[in-house]
């Protein structure tokens, strides 16, 4: 438990090219920061494949057992695609998809994939809740263009970079990695890169961190 604590939150970053295990190292890092008696909360996008090419991603969030379909790729060539029931905005044209289930929502696309509006409503009151619990390490896995352009994550990350007193964790892809800290002029206590960091290590790092935070808590 975290109170107290002195602004901005201390934020670390994991970053690597595409595919080459960032939610991983992330997932298996916040089961060492578990077990040494530390909260944590938040979110990683688990990542889908088929036929060796990624098909989409599962929200899983910290504290549930049960992952929650989050984005499935599109083709350019798929016009009308019927993904989770939503109509969906291309960023290119008009509203497509079925228009007679869950009126009233849209889903959304950031690159090749749309995104499942009712997955990124439960991860956003997941970083929220987060928050408010005072989780001492909160991760959200990924932030990227889309965020930089103001949508999935953005608004509970920037309430995270204004009010959170705690160690916020970002996973992000390593061509994004510039962007995303100018953007959120976010100046990282560490980055920790795939295929050179291991979760023991960055763990240890962190931990640090999260003694520190509640040392000057009580203080």
């Amino acid at each position: 438990m975290i109170s107290d604590r002195m602004a901005p939150p201390v934020v670390f970053i994991i970053t690597g090219n595409k595919a080459e295990g960032k939610s991983s190292l992330a997932s298996s890092l916040a089961t060492i920061i578990e077990s040494r008696n530390f909260s944590v909360g938040g979110l990683v996008a688990r990542g889908r494949w088929k036929q060796g090419r990624r098909s989409g991603f599962d929200l899983v969030v910290f504290g549930s057992d049960n992952p929650v379909p989050l984005a499935d790729a599109i083709s350019p060539c798929e016009p009308a695609p019927d993904r989770f029931g939503y109509p969906y905005r291309s960023r290119k044209g008009p509203t497509v998809g079925r228009d007679n289930t869950n009126s009233g929502a849209e889903a959304l696309t950031a690159g090749r994939f749309i995104f499942n509006p009712a997955a990124l409503e439960i991860g956003n009151s997941a970083i929220e809740d987060a928050m408010k619990e005072e989780r001492d390490l909160i991760i959200v896995d990924e932030v990227g263009a889309a965020e930089i352009e103001g949508r999935l994550w953005a608004g509970a990350l920037r309430r995270l970079l204004g009010a959170y007193r705690g160690v916020l964790l970002l996973i992000t892809a390593r061509k994004n990695l510039t962007a995303v800290l100018t953007h959120f002029r976010i100046d990282p206590a560490g980055i920790f890169c795939t295929g050179t960091t291991t979760p023991e290590g960055a763990a240890a790092v962190i931990s640090g961190h999260i003694n520190k935070c509640t040392e000057n808590g009580k203080g």
